[in-house]
């Protein structure tokens, strides 16, 4: 035996050692458990498909585009390839059926939460109130030109109410001592009862309350108008059984309005429960201070970072962060590789393995028969060598010709060390199928000094092929 075949024999020993490692490795891996199962409504584009998905704000520049890299770099890396899937909260031209898959996903995983460490402050864009006017106390119109950039705190009240009103005005006392003396901040109440509250009745209520130049009163024909249709109150209007001090209907919210005029927050106060208005006023404040402080922390919606894994019958089998692309793409991994079927396109990665396995079993019974000058057997055992390496190569080619290129998704030292024994692989592949033909036929045509020439070449070669195309699937499919 010359160095060179001594070296391939070691590359034989080598490549099995590596193999039985990875191959401990992925057994000793905990086994597929999926915590989920739950059924969604899947659209005709991803019926039958394995796929991971995503919900994004397609306003939004910070953690959305975060989870958007993370399900770009999945559909790059995973193997195999997985079908992707993108709902949008906000997106323009909005198809009628989003919101409702959107509302159905988080049924089952519930709504994002928010996450502190990053300072955000999440202030919805409830709605927007457009161009307004109204009659201050003053008898002056105000309206929303008196009020362009600035941060204004508003509620719903009416002079004549003996109950919730009054609780209402001590909750925005409150909420004004909390906050700084801050040019930029207004207060407005606007009086549900047009027709009683005059400008002089406004004036005599306001000398009741905290005395500040920035908490206007404000009422006018079209406060009902301005209630509906841009605060979105729920109730606004005259009480049909009135009695004195409760003459009319009104919402017991507080409002947060932006320097855009739109309404980032409502907050509701039970004044029947006294004890909820420091929790009312400390988150009402909180959201005023954002917008005055640190108006670039204030967002507009709860980022979710999550990436959702569906199965191919449409079941929901994984919640993921975004930092856990890695995982999503193991667990899509092993449902791509535990088909429905017996024999499928997906199945056949494993397949492969076993016939690479089966082939070096035969090799090493080969070798192990010739030792023994077991002549007959080891003619036996290296036909079927040949016949199952062929078996393998047809299955090979027809994985490849219908999934493609199947990309390497690990990283660091077991990325090159992939590529090696991929590169080593592939080269003794091409060189060994037309050597091992030449080897059994010359065996089996008698001519063994030609057949023994060539056999203590391609035996070792042949078995490095086998055993590395083991360990080459293990590395792509089990363990990244």
């Amino acid at each position: 035996m010359n160095p060179i075949q001594k070296f391939i024999w070691l590359l034989v020993v080598l490549a099995g050692l590596a193999t039985a490692a990875a191959g401990i490795r992925v057994l000793a891996g905990p086994p597929p458990d999926f915590a989920w199962n739950r059924q969604l409504r899947v659209p005709p584009d991803l019926a039958g498909k394995i796929w991971i998905g995503c919900v994004f704000d397609d306003n939004c520049k910070g953690a959305c585009q975060q989870t958007l890299r993370a399900m770009k770099g999945l559909q790059e890396t995973a193997v195999p390839p997985l079908a992707m899937d993108v709902l949008f909260t906000r997106a323009s031209g909005l198809i009628e059926d989003e919101a409702t898959r959107i509302e159905e996903l988080y049924s089952h995983v519930g709504p994002p939460k928010e996450d502190p460490s990053s300072g955000e402050v999440v202030l919805d864009r409830i709605s927007r109130l457009g161009d307004w006017k109204l009659t201050a106390e003053d008898g002056r119109p105000f309206g929303q030109a008196d009020l362009a950039g600035k941060i204004w705190i508003a509620d719903f009240i009416f002079t004549r109410c003996s109950t919730a009103c009054p609780a209402m005005c001590k909750g925005m006392e409150a909420i004004i001592e909390k906050l700084p003396n801050d040019p930029r901040l207004r207060f407005i109440s606007f009086s549900v009862d047009p027709d009683y509250d005059k400008p002089e009745v406004l004036q005599d209520y306001r000398k009741i309350w905290k005395e500040d130049p920035r908490w206007r009163f404000v009422t006018g024909m079209w406060v009902y108008k301005l209630a509906y249709e841009g605060f979105k109150v729920e109730e606004a209007r005259p009480n049909p059984n009135a009695t004195p001090g409760n003459e009319f209907f009104h919402t017991q919210r507080i409002y947060l309005v932006d320097g855009e005029g739109q309404v980032r927050g409502h907050y509701l106060y039970d004044y029947e429960e006294p004890s909820t208005l420091p929790a009312m006023a400390d988150a009402i404040t909180r959201g005023a201070r954002a917008l005055l402080e640190t108006p670039d922390k204030v967002v507009d919606h709860v980022h979710d970072r999550r990436l959702f894994l569906v199965d191919a019958q449409g079941a929901l089998r994984g919640v993921y962060d975004s930092t856990e692309a890695a995982a999503a793409a193991r667990d899509a991994r092993r449902l791509a590789l535990t088909p429905p079927k017996l024999v499928s396109v997906r199945s056949l990665p494993r397949l492969n393995a076993v016939l690479n396995f089966t082939s070096f079993l035969f090799l090493s019974a080969g070798l192990a028969f010739i030792l023994n000058r077991k002549i007959g057997a080891h003619k036996v055992a290296m036909t079927m060598a040949l016949i199952t390496s062929l078996v393998f190569l047809a299955s090979y080619v027809t994985y490849h010709i219908q999934a493609g290129s199947v990309k390497y998704a690990g990283t660091g030292w077991m990325r090159t060390a992939y590529f090696a024994i991929l590169l080593s692989h592939t080269i003794l592949a091409a060189i060994v199928a037309p050597m091992a033909l030449v080897t059994v036929i010359r065996a089996w045509r008698g001519t063994f000094d030609r057949h023994v020439a060539i056999a203590r070449w391609t035996l070792p070669v042949w078995m490095y092929v086998s055993l590395t195309g083991i360990l080459v699937y293990l590395m792509l499919y089990q363990m990244t």
